[in-house]
């Protein structure tokens, strides 16, 4: 069933338009005409971002049907007017896709910075990211161009196993205050294609640490006063009664960062500094149960049959087939 065109009461001069026929009743809008009753692209791509043109669903043939368009972004009304009818906008779908892509690559959790010492400010812009870059674009073209706001450190256009550019890139200066200078404007036009450069969003490092294989006698202000020469602790915990591990918590992501990509010694012996591990998941009513060396052989399901036995079956106890009654059996071991 095609979609079927209501007698929509229209007020003159302008065009009922929707983005797709599903959705023409909650998300249509009235676009103005002009005065010879043409429809201005540029109207409709102020409503529509990546429109190029529109369509409508002939009632004669119930197939689409496309609106002549000019080289000015006029677009001509069908021979039977704009009244009672509904139009879908066409739009661009690579232009979408690139956007939805750019979009995908931001929210991506980018890998932190490398850090070569303690002093490692925070305060540094580093690189930007450049998004919705011309696929035609090289990194000389992007070079050329920056090196108009000022020196440029490195520059660099991400693409795929082909070779081929992802729409998008980085850019690094020698001064913050040129990168500074670039921000002030969100677009930039690169190769013919309006650009948008930010800093890119980042995801703050863990800053919690399980501290593993401590020396006997280590207490809270011995590992406070070696890790606080990294950055400012937030918190030093260390379980009762004493089982060789802690736990510590920087105030800041970064300086957790750097601890994790050194070797650590305290009092003259070597320790474990890692992410601690997430909580176990929680195992579920009739699930097997997984050890480090396989499943359990009861409470789930045992290792030489496949056939479940109920929790309240205990050691030396299994059910029989025929009645579900529980007999003792020796274990075999």
């Amino acid at each position: 069933h095609y979609f079927k065109q209501t007698n929509l009461r229209m007020d003159p001069g302008v065009v009922f338009v929707a983005p797709t026929e599903e959705t023409a009743h909650d998300e249509g809008i009235e676009i103005p005409l002009d005065d010879d009753s043409t429809c201005n692209l540029k109207v409709l791509q102020s409503q529509f971002a990546n429109a190029v043109g529109l369509r409508f669903r002939a009632p004669d043939t119930g197939r689409m049907r496309a609106l002549r368009m000019d080289d000015c972004g006029k677009i001509y009304p069908p021979p039977q007017g704009w009244d009672n009818l509904t139009f879908i906008v066409v739009v661009d779908k690579k232009r979408t896709r690139d956007e939805d892509s750019s979009e995908k690559i931001e929210n991506e959790v980018l890998k932190p910075p490398t850090y070569h010492n303690k002093k490692a400010s925070n305060d540094k812009i580093g690189d930007l990211i450049i998004l919705g870059l011309s696929y035609k674009a090289t990194e000389n073209d992007v070079r050329d161009y920056f090196k108009s706001f000022g020196e440029v450190k490195s520059c660099e256009i991400k693409k795929d196993y082909g070779g081929n550019s992802r729409g998008f890139g980085f850019v690094s200066f020698v001064s913050d205050e040129v990168a500074k200078q670039v921000l002030t404007d969100t677009y930039h036009t690169i190769s013919g294609r309006k650009c948008e450069v930010r800093i890119p969003k980042r995801t703050e490092p863990e800053r919690k640490l399980f501290v593993g294989r401590l020396p006997r006698g280590t207490d809270e202000k011995d590992l406070s006063d070696y890790f606080s020469t990294y950055g400012a602790l937030a918190d030093v915990y260390i379980p009762k009664p004493h089982r060789g591990f802690a736990f510590i918590t920087f105030e800041r992501g970064d300086d957790a960062e750097i601890v994790l990509k050194q070797k650590h010694f305290l009092k003259d012996a070597p320790i474990n500094v890692t992410l601690p591990d997430p909580p176990a998941k929680k195992q579920k009513f009739g699930e097997p149960e997984y050890g480090e060396r396989g499943m359990k052989p009861f409470g789930g399901y045992r290792q030489e049959s496949s056939s479940y036995y109920p929790p309240f079956a205990t050691a030396g106890m299994v059910p029989s087939p025929a009645t579900n009654t529980i007999h003792p059996q020796p274990l075999r071991m």
